[in-house]
Formats: C-alpha cells, sequence, structure tokens
C-alpha cells in the first residue's frame, strides 16, 4: 500500500511496478533474484543497458579518434 500512498484505487495502477520490485530483489532467503531462480539469467535493468551503451559508444569514440 506504500506504492498506492495508502489508496487503495491505485493499486491496479502500481501493483505492476511493485511485483517487478519484488522479482528483481535479491531474497534474503535465498540470496538470489526470483527472476534469476525462474529464468536462469539476470534480468536486463534499464540502467544496464543505458551504462552498456555509454561504454560502448565511448570505446567507438576512442577507437575512431
Amino acid at each position: 500500500m506504500k506504492a498506492a500512498e495508502g489508496d487503495e484505487s491505485k493499486w491496479p495502477d502500481v501493483a505492476p511496478a511493485v511485483f517487478w520490485a519484488e522479482r528483481v530483489t535479491i531474497q534474503k532467503s535465498t540470496g538470489y533474484l526470483p527472476y534469476y531462480l525462474v529464468h536462469g539469467v539476470e534480468p536486463l535493468l534499464p540502467f544496464d543497458l543505458a551504462e552498456g551503451t555509454y561504454l560502448a559508444l565511448k570505446s567507438m569514440i576512442f577507437a575512431i579518434g
């Protein structure tokens, strides 16, 4: 309910984000992400893509320059 700011009517809007956060958070009991246990790979998060893109562009610029 915290994500919905205590307003139950907002729950349908925030539920997907809450469930995703749960799936990509390491669980203390297993030491793994639930996503990893189900799919066998680490999730690819948006900031991972941004960092990878930045590093690729940086290496391309370095190679060209």
